[in-house]
């Protein structure tokens, strides 16, 4: 049996995300969203910078584009994870809510 160990479940989700660091800028797509953090799909130019906090900015439609920090996870293949920093609370209950509304 594969049993999910994550803290946080996980709800599927799609949206555009435009992540920043410093001067790199990523486009990508939405995964999936937890309350602690997102995973979204690994960008072909990806330059990790383990322990940086990165902006993401989530493209629900075009009136609204949140932006959460975050630091990175975790990296696979093909995807990345993403926690929410401290004092994002809100935004991210909010878009874990939203994401309630993509199934």
């Amino acid at each position: 049996m594969n049993e999910d160990r994550r803290r946080d479940s996980r709800l599927g989700m799609y949206a555009g995300v435009f992540m920043t660091h410093g001067e790199q800028a990523y486009l990508s797509e939405l995964v999936n969203v937890s309350a602690g953090g997102v995973t979204v799909q690994r960008p072909t130019n990806w330059q990790s910078d383990h322990g940086g906090i990165y902006s993401l900015y989530f493209v629900l439609d075009q009136e609204r584009i949140w932006c959460i920090k975050c630091a990175v996870a975790h990296e696979q293949e093909e995807v990345l994870g993403f926690s929410f920093q401290p004092g994002y609370a809100v935004k991210a209950d909010q878009l874990l809510a939203e994401s309630r509304n993509w199934r």
